[in-house]
Protein backbone atom coordinates (compact mmCIF):
# COMPACT_ATOMS: atom_id res chain seq x y z
CA UNK A 1 0.00 0.00 0.00
CA UNK A 2 2.70 2.35 0.99
CA UNK A 3 4.67 1.87 -2.54
CA UNK A 4 1.33 3.48 -4.51
CA UNK A 5 1.68 6.58 -2.48
CA UNK A 6 3.38 9.87 -3.94
CA UNK A 7 4.86 11.02 -0.98
CA UNK A 8 4.37 10.68 2.69
CA UNK A 9 4.21 13.19 5.45
CA UNK A 10 6.12 13.85 8.08
CA UNK A 11 2.89 13.87 10.70
CA UNK A 12 2.56 10.08 8.79
CA UNK A 13 5.76 9.10 9.19
CA UNK A 14 6.08 9.74 12.37
CA UNK A 15 2.64 7.75 13.31
CA UNK A 16 4.01 5.09 11.24
CA UNK A 17 6.98 4.71 13.49
CA UNK A 18 4.94 5.07 16.63
CA UNK A 19 2.01 2.56 15.77
CA UNK A 20 1.46 -0.89 18.01
CA UNK A 21 4.69 -2.83 17.82
CA UNK A 22 7.16 -4.71 20.46
CA UNK A 23 7.74 -1.31 22.59
CA UNK A 24 3.82 -0.74 23.01
CA UNK A 25 2.26 -3.52 24.04
CA UNK A 26 -1.12 -4.19 25.30
CA UNK A 27 -0.05 -5.28 29.14
CA UNK A 28 1.05 -1.25 29.43
CA UNK A 29 -0.81 0.83 31.80
CA UNK A 30 -1.63 3.50 29.35
CA UNK A 31 -2.14 1.18 26.27
CA UNK A 32 -5.76 2.61 25.64
CA UNK A 33 -4.63 6.33 26.47
CA UNK A 34 -1.36 5.39 23.77
CA UNK A 35 -4.50 4.50 21.19
CA UNK A 36 -6.11 7.44 21.88
CA UNK A 37 -3.27 9.41 21.40
CA UNK A 38 -2.32 7.75 17.37
CA UNK A 39 -5.92 7.70 16.65
CA UNK A 40 -6.18 11.99 17.35
CA UNK A 41 -3.25 12.48 15.08
CA UNK A 42 -4.82 10.24 12.52
CA UNK A 43 -7.83 12.10 12.38
CA UNK A 44 -6.18 15.26 12.97
CA UNK A 45 -2.71 15.03 10.90
CA UNK A 46 -0.48 16.34 13.46
CA UNK A 47 1.88 14.70 15.21
CA UNK A 48 2.09 15.41 18.74
CA UNK A 49 3.69 13.73 21.85
CA UNK A 50 5.44 12.40 23.80
CA UNK A 51 3.53 9.30 23.52
CA UNK A 52 2.44 7.43 26.17
CA UNK A 53 1.77 3.42 26.70
CA UNK A 54 5.25 2.26 25.69
CA UNK A 55 7.31 0.31 27.37
CA UNK A 56 8.84 2.11 30.71
CA UNK A 57 6.04 4.04 30.86
CA UNK A 58 4.96 3.95 34.86
CA UNK A 59 2.39 6.47 35.67
CA UNK A 60 2.98 8.60 38.87
CA UNK A 61 -0.21 6.71 40.39
CA UNK A 62 1.76 3.45 39.82
CA UNK A 63 4.83 4.67 42.08
CA UNK A 64 2.66 6.32 44.78
CA UNK A 65 0.40 3.39 45.23
CA UNK A 66 3.76 1.29 45.49
CA UNK A 67 5.12 4.01 47.96
CA UNK A 68 1.93 3.50 49.92
CA UNK A 69 2.24 -0.28 50.20
CA UNK A 70 5.34 -0.50 51.27
CA UNK A 71 4.98 2.51 54.04
CA UNK A 72 2.17 0.49 55.43
CA UNK A 73 4.35 -2.87 55.69
CA UNK A 74 6.64 -0.51 57.47
CA UNK A 75 4.19 0.40 60.12
CA UNK A 76 3.09 -2.96 60.46
CA UNK A 77 6.74 -4.09 61.23
CA UNK A 78 7.03 -0.90 63.69
CA UNK A 79 4.03 -2.94 65.62
CA UNK A 80 1.70 -0.07 64.64
CA UNK A 81 -1.71 -1.47 65.27
CA UNK A 82 -4.01 1.49 65.11
CA UNK A 83 -4.00 1.50 61.32
CA UNK A 84 -3.82 5.34 59.95
CA UNK A 85 -5.57 4.50 56.79
CA UNK A 86 -7.55 2.18 55.07
CA UNK A 87 -4.94 1.13 53.01
CA UNK A 88 -2.98 0.35 56.72
CA UNK A 89 -6.24 -1.82 58.21
CA UNK A 90 -6.10 -4.32 54.21
CA UNK A 91 -2.49 -4.76 54.69
CA UNK A 92 -2.61 -5.69 58.68
CA UNK A 93 -5.10 -7.98 57.30
CA UNK A 94 -3.12 -9.52 54.86
CA UNK A 95 -0.21 -9.87 56.68
CA UNK A 96 -1.75 -11.25 60.23
CA UNK A 97 0.00 -12.02 63.80
CA UNK A 98 3.63 -11.26 63.32
CA UNK A 99 6.36 -14.05 63.27
CA UNK A 100 10.13 -13.79 62.57
CA UNK A 101 9.19 -15.23 59.35
CA UNK A 102 7.14 -13.22 58.61
CA UNK A 103 8.78 -9.88 59.71
CA UNK A 104 11.96 -10.90 57.72
CA UNK A 105 10.27 -11.43 54.26
CA UNK A 106 8.14 -7.96 55.29
CA UNK A 107 11.26 -6.12 55.86
CA UNK A 108 12.79 -7.42 52.13
CA UNK A 109 9.48 -6.32 50.58
CA UNK A 110 10.09 -3.01 52.00
CA UNK A 111 13.59 -2.50 50.89
CA UNK A 112 13.10 -4.21 47.70
CA UNK A 113 10.27 -1.89 46.78
CA UNK A 114 11.94 1.44 47.78
CA UNK A 115 14.95 0.95 46.28
CA UNK A 116 13.38 -0.08 42.70
CA UNK A 117 11.78 3.33 43.30
CA UNK A 118 13.93 5.58 44.61
CA UNK A 119 17.30 3.71 43.42
CA UNK A 120 19.76 3.75 40.13
CA UNK A 121 18.62 0.11 38.57
CA UNK A 122 21.90 -1.18 39.30
CA UNK A 123 21.72 -0.34 42.89
CA UNK A 124 18.01 -1.65 42.85
CA UNK A 125 19.51 -5.43 41.67
CA UNK A 126 22.25 -5.09 44.15
CA UNK A 127 19.87 -4.76 47.11
CA UNK A 128 17.35 -7.57 45.40
CA UNK A 129 20.31 -9.87 45.03
CA UNK A 130 21.12 -9.30 48.60
CA UNK A 131 17.58 -11.31 49.41
CA UNK A 132 17.42 -13.47 46.91
CA UNK A 133 21.14 -14.89 48.44
CA UNK A 134 18.66 -15.31 51.81
CA UNK A 135 15.71 -16.97 50.09
CA UNK A 136 16.76 -20.61 51.10
CA UNK A 137 16.42 -19.88 54.63
CA UNK A 138 12.41 -19.38 55.00
CA UNK A 139 10.42 -20.64 53.05
CA UNK A 140 8.23 -17.45 53.26
CA UNK A 141 11.29 -15.30 51.30
CA UNK A 142 11.50 -18.38 48.41
CA UNK A 143 8.48 -18.05 47.64
CA UNK A 144 8.84 -14.24 46.85
CA UNK A 145 11.14 -14.96 44.65
CA UNK A 146 9.46 -17.41 42.64
CA UNK A 147 10.16 -17.28 39.04
CA UNK A 148 10.50 -13.54 37.99
CA UNK A 149 9.75 -12.69 41.48
CA UNK A 150 9.38 -9.27 43.43
CA UNK A 151 12.18 -8.13 41.79
CA UNK A 152 11.23 -9.11 38.58
CA UNK A 153 8.03 -7.60 38.63
CA UNK A 154 9.24 -3.97 39.83
CA UNK A 155 11.52 -4.27 36.60
CA UNK A 156 9.10 -4.06 34.64
CA UNK A 157 6.69 -1.78 36.71
CA UNK A 158 5.49 -0.31 33.17
CA UNK A 159 2.78 -3.52 33.77
CA UNK A 160 -0.05 -3.06 34.72
CA UNK A 161 -0.59 -5.36 37.14
CA UNK A 162 2.19 -4.39 38.87
CA UNK A 163 0.41 -3.19 42.29
CA UNK A 164 -1.79 -6.06 41.93
CA UNK A 165 1.35 -8.04 42.27
CA UNK A 166 2.29 -6.45 45.66
CA UNK A 167 -0.95 -7.76 46.67
CA UNK A 168 -0.06 -11.59 46.01
CA UNK A 169 3.35 -10.93 47.68
CA UNK A 170 1.88 -9.23 50.70
CA UNK A 171 -0.94 -11.78 50.65
CA UNK A 172 2.37 -14.67 50.23
CA UNK A 173 3.78 -13.30 53.18
CA UNK A 174 1.00 -13.57 55.50
CA UNK A 175 0.40 -17.06 54.92
CA UNK A 176 -1.80 -17.42 51.31
CA UNK A 177 0.10 -18.84 48.79
CA UNK A 178 -3.39 -19.45 46.47
CA UNK A 179 -2.30 -17.20 43.60
CA UNK A 180 1.72 -17.08 43.75
CA UNK A 181 1.20 -19.16 40.41
CA UNK A 182 0.41 -15.75 38.58
CA UNK A 183 3.77 -14.21 39.85
CA UNK A 184 5.81 -16.66 38.31
CA UNK A 185 6.02 -14.41 35.05
CA UNK A 186 5.43 -10.80 34.32
CA UNK A 187 5.32 -8.07 30.97
CA UNK A 188 2.87 -10.02 28.05
CA UNK A 189 2.31 -12.94 30.35
CA UNK A 190 -0.07 -11.03 32.64
CA UNK A 191 -2.53 -10.54 30.24
CA UNK A 192 -3.17 -14.46 31.40
CA UNK A 193 -6.40 -13.31 33.69
CA UNK A 194 -7.12 -9.57 32.12
CA UNK A 195 -10.59 -10.98 31.40
CA UNK A 196 -10.82 -10.98 35.19
CA UNK A 197 -8.57 -7.92 35.70
CA UNK A 198 -9.35 -5.47 33.53
CA UNK A 199 -12.02 -6.64 30.89
CA UNK A 200 -12.26 -2.99 29.34
CA UNK A 201 -8.95 -3.69 28.24
CA UNK A 202 -9.98 -6.09 25.86
CA UNK A 203 -13.24 -4.63 24.83
CA UNK A 204 -11.81 -1.76 24.10
CA UNK A 205 -9.19 -2.18 22.11
CA UNK A 206 -11.48 -4.77 20.47
CA UNK A 207 -13.56 -1.92 19.40
CA UNK A 208 -11.05 0.33 17.71
CA UNK A 209 -9.79 -2.86 16.02
CA UNK A 210 -13.25 -3.25 14.55
CA UNK A 211 -13.92 0.67 14.47
CA UNK A 212 -10.73 1.10 12.29
CA UNK A 213 -11.86 -2.12 10.02
CA UNK A 214 -14.94 -0.30 9.36
CA UNK A 215 -13.62 3.01 8.24
CA UNK A 216 -11.25 0.57 5.57
CA UNK A 217 -14.68 -0.97 4.32
CA UNK A 218 -16.53 2.30 4.47
CA UNK A 219 -19.38 1.15 7.04
CA UNK A 220 -20.97 3.62 9.46
CA UNK A 221 -22.09 3.35 12.82
CA UNK A 222 -25.14 1.54 12.96
CA UNK A 223 -23.35 -1.10 11.18
CA UNK A 224 -20.41 -1.27 14.03
CA UNK A 225 -23.55 -1.35 16.75
CA UNK A 226 -25.47 -4.18 14.85
CA UNK A 227 -21.46 -6.18 14.34
CA UNK A 228 -20.19 -5.69 17.65
CA UNK A 229 -22.60 -4.70 19.91
CA UNK A 230 -20.66 -5.71 23.06
CA UNK A 231 -17.85 -3.05 21.96
CA UNK A 232 -19.91 -0.62 19.77
CA UNK A 233 -18.43 2.45 22.23
CA UNK A 234 -15.52 2.20 21.25
CA UNK A 235 -15.92 0.97 17.92
CA UNK A 236 -17.80 3.98 16.99
CA UNK A 237 -15.07 6.45 18.88
CA UNK A 238 -12.65 4.74 16.40
CA UNK A 239 -14.93 5.21 13.62
CA UNK A 240 -15.35 8.65 14.46
CA UNK A 241 -11.74 9.33 15.46
CA UNK A 242 -10.52 8.36 12.21
CA UNK A 243 -13.06 10.37 10.01
CA UNK A 244 -12.44 13.36 11.35
CA UNK A 245 -10.57 14.29 8.24
CA UNK A 246 -12.77 13.24 5.67
CA UNK A 247 -12.94 10.03 3.57
CA UNK A 248 -9.79 8.13 3.63
CA UNK A 249 -6.82 8.89 0.85
CA UNK A 250 -4.76 6.09 0.09
CA UNK A 251 -2.21 7.72 2.43
CA UNK A 252 -5.06 7.49 4.92
CA UNK A 253 -5.65 3.64 4.50
CA UNK A 254 -2.66 2.65 4.40
CA UNK A 255 -1.92 4.73 7.87
CA UNK A 256 -4.93 3.10 8.76
CA UNK A 257 -4.28 -0.49 7.74
CA UNK A 258 -1.09 -0.43 9.18
CA UNK A 259 -2.92 0.81 13.00
CA UNK A 260 -5.40 -1.81 12.51
CA UNK A 261 -2.57 -4.37 11.87
CA UNK A 262 -0.96 -3.39 15.12
CA UNK A 263 -3.35 -2.86 17.41
CA UNK A 264 -4.91 -6.64 16.25
CA UNK A 265 -1.56 -8.30 16.64
CA UNK A 266 -1.52 -7.18 20.31
CA UNK A 267 -5.01 -8.19 20.51
CA UNK A 268 -4.53 -11.52 19.51
CA UNK A 269 -1.56 -12.13 21.21
CA UNK A 270 -3.29 -11.17 24.62
CA UNK A 271 -6.43 -13.40 23.67
CA UNK A 272 -3.57 -16.07 23.32
CA UNK A 273 -2.42 -15.60 26.61
CA UNK A 274 -5.73 -15.39 28.48
CA UNK A 275 -7.22 -18.36 30.14
CA UNK A 276 -9.48 -18.89 27.71
CA UNK A 277 -12.62 -20.00 29.97
CA UNK A 278 -12.31 -16.15 31.14
CA UNK A 279 -12.94 -15.33 27.63
CA UNK A 280 -16.10 -14.56 26.66
CA UNK A 281 -17.40 -15.09 23.24
CA UNK A 282 -17.87 -11.50 21.90
CA UNK A 283 -13.67 -11.51 22.32
CA UNK A 284 -13.23 -13.86 20.07
CA UNK A 285 -14.98 -11.73 17.49
CA UNK A 286 -12.12 -10.47 15.60
CA UNK A 287 -12.31 -9.46 11.61
CA UNK A 288 -9.90 -10.35 9.22
CA UNK A 289 -7.42 -8.11 7.60
CA UNK A 290 -7.50 -9.13 4.16
CA UNK A 291 -11.31 -7.83 2.93
CA UNK A 292 -9.91 -4.34 3.40
CA UNK A 293 -7.02 -4.37 2.16
CA UNK A 294 -8.88 -5.75 -1.00
CA UNK A 295 -10.91 -2.87 -1.20
CA UNK A 296 -7.96 -0.81 -1.03
CA UNK A 297 -5.95 -2.33 -4.21
CA UNK A 298 -9.59 -2.51 -6.16
CA UNK A 299 -10.04 1.11 -6.03
CA UNK A 300 -6.19 1.57 -6.32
Amino acid sequence: MKAVLDAVPVWARRLSKALPDWGFEICSHRWLDGLDQVLEVFGSGKFQGPLLGRCGDVPGRVVAQAEGCATAVDRWLEGKQRSRTGLDRQIAHWLGEPTPAKKAAAKCFVEVVRAFLDRPREEADAVAAQWRSRADSTPVLQRLFYGDGLDGGLRSMCGFQTIYRLGIYLRVIGGDDSQLEETRWFCNTQMRFVFRDHPTRMSTTLGYVWGLYGYLLGHDEHWLRRKVPASAGAAVYALRAASRAGPPTPLRRWAAASLLSGVKFWYQRALNFADPDSAPQAARNVPELLPALRVHVKRV
